[in-house]
């Protein structure tokens, strides 16, 4: 609520001033996942007025739509938390308003990108601001809800979104990227961001649309696909800001432990790294397997000694999160292994290792 009180401030800052300038419509978006803005503080002014700083704002939050000035030149800046000045800002953007449109804007990228992994399709990953003038508060069709995704993800290559066994919503959506609207009805989906061809599952999601009928709402992908390469940044994740700057997390689905949803087909194993981590006392393992085998995921103590086994069993391919409690063990570093093979006793064709970190 503060968050969403300090944005409105924002963009109520810069009101009309004139009746000679027009009034233009903006909602603002921070999904720039950096752990080093994970709150950050805004400046923003024009050349008429000294710069306001805006406060404490966190990733994921957002501005409702504003009333805004058209025309005028308009500089944001984006600092550290706890900045002391407009000196201190990393990065500064400045947008022009044009007259009779409604924007919405999303801050994304890291700081240094030489610490974060590259984007797969050659995108520039440094903090940046995608901006749409086509948005929109209110669906063009009534009783059904249209959104626009924004692929805010820097190490995640071209994706689609794609309804469970249903249609494709957005196709060959790059980094940086907002697609135009999509309309569907009011209803719960199981919405899949998959490769570009269709065939890899990216990650899954339980999205409840059912509450914003006659809306129009910004959808983004944020955080990291692998946060281990990317300073253990938040993990991937999709969201849904309403017009009124409401954002919902939309429920990760990780399929397969719990015999939920059907599996879907993946090209390549991965082992992730563990969140949170470090931790105290429990933790969450994320993986992926490629095809039908046996599986083991065991915990290793510095010395390399097994000291418990968190799975082993046969599995179809799919992704998988497993939760471990270590509220028996003593602080320090620990290691988990994933092996994958055709069955129990065969050799491994799949060996991953990571560390993790107790803290207590």
């Amino acid at each position: 609520m503060k968050a969403k009180m300090i944005l409105t401030i924002l963009i109520g800052y810069i009101l009309v001033l004139s009746a000679n300038i027009q009034a233009q419509r903006l909602q603002a978006v921070h999904a720039a996942a950096d752990p080093q803005l994970a709150v950050v503080d805004v400046y923003i002014g024009i050349s008429i007025l000294p710069p306001v700083k805006l406060e404490d704002i966190p990733f994921k939050a957002a501005v409702p739509y504003t009333t805004v000035l058209a025309g005028l030149p308009v500089n944001v800046g984006i600092a550290p938390g706890n900045s002391t000045s407009v000196n201190d800002t990393l990065k500064n953007f400045t947008i022009t308003l044009g007259s009779g449109l409604t924007y919405a804007g999303v801050v994304r990228g890291v700081v240094n990108p030489a610490q974060f992994a590259p984007n797969p399709d050659g995108r520039s990953t440094g903090l940046s601001f995608s901006l749409t003038d086509q948005a929109r508060e209110i669906s063009t069709e009534p009783g059904k809800v249209q959104f626009i995704m924004v692929h805010a993800v820097s190490d995640a290559p071209t994706v689609d979104l794609r309804i469970r066994n249903g249609a494709l919503l957005v196709n060959d959506a790059a980094y940086g990227d907002i697609s135009a609207y999509v309309t569907v009805d009011p209803d719960t989906y199981i919405f899949d961001i998959t490769d570009a061809a269709g065939s890899n599952v990216v990650a899954s999601f339980s999205a409840n649309l059912s509450a914003y009928a006659d809306t129009a709402l910004v959808v983004f992908a944020g955080g990291f696909l692998d946060p281990a390469q990317n300073q253990n940044g938040e993990d991937l994740g999709l969201y849904a800001v309403s017009p009124g700057g409401t954002v919902t997390t939309f429920t990760k689905i990780l399929v397969g432990i719990d015999g939920g949803d059907t599996p879907q087909p993946l090209r390549e194993y991965q082992l992730a790294q563990n969140y949170p981590n470090p931790f105290n006392p429990s933790t969450n393992i994320e993986f992926r397997i490629a095809d039908y085998g046996f599986v083991e995921l065991a915990i290793y103590d510095v010395s390399g000694r097994q000291i418990e086994t968190l799975l082993s069993r046969e599995m179809p391919a799919g992704t998988y999160q497993v939760h471990w409690n270590a509220a028996g063990l003593a602080s320090g570093v620990y290691f988990y292994r994933l092996r994958a093979s055709a069955s129990s006793g065969e050799p491994a064709h799949f060996t991953a290792t990571r560390k993790l970190m107790l803290l207590k």
